[in-house]
């Protein structure tokens, strides 16, 4: 009798963590009353690495990757199969933390951020995320990744945009550049 209650609670024991990462996984964005994204609201003012770490974020600390890159290759994978994902990923810079929630939901991938300066920033929804080979950057080959409408968008076309100061050369095909997926690469 005793092995059978050992068993049974270890596997509702497995099934409740499951599902708390599975929920985790498949989040949706909430808003507020009045439309405003409150993902961001329940956030401890004294959050460290160490807690977004533990709460499986994406973490980047000063210029180098921390933890996430696995969380990052689940969030592509599953959201790839066409099922609603969520990734968070937190930048501490002089150990204030910038946050950028990364989702897939109803086929749309779209962003939204909170920094001390700029406060709540909405991205705008886009079906495709793309990686994108090739081009030198500071040196080094790099892959660069982007939420885009489009098919056509090339390597060239996302980082002349992002190294040009002419509005001239700036690609006229919309796209937002997941700036943090640099970091992925960086001393390896």
């Amino acid at each position: 009798m005793k092995k059978f209650f050992l068993v049974a609670v270890s596997v509702i024991l497995i099934f409740g963590i499951c599902s708390c990462t599975a929920q985790k996984e498949s989040k949706i964005p909430t808003f507020d009353e009045s439309g405003l994204y409150s993902g961001f609201n329940d956030l401890p003012t004294d959050y460290t690495p160490e807690k977004a770490v533990k709460d499986g974020c994406y973490v980047i600390v000063e210029n180098s990757l921390k933890s996430g890159k696995d969380a990052w290759e689940r969030f592509v994978k599953t959201s790839g199969k066409g099922i609603d994902s969520f990734l968070r990923i937190v930048h501490f810079i002089d150990d204030m933390p910038y946050y950028t929630d990364l989702y897939y939901y109803n086929g749309k991938y779209q962003t939204f951020e909170q920094n001390h300066e700029l406060g709540l920033t909405v991205g705008t929804p886009f079906s495709l995320l793309r990686r994108l080979d090739g081009g030198i950057i500071h040196e080094q080959s790099r892959c660069l990744y982007v939420l885009t409408d489009s098919t056509e968008l090339t390597h060239y076309d996302v980082s002349s945009s992002l190294l040009s100061s002419s509005i001239d050369t700036i690609t006229k095909i919309p796209f937002e550049w997941l700036s943090f997926t640099v970091y992925m690469e960086v001393g390896s």
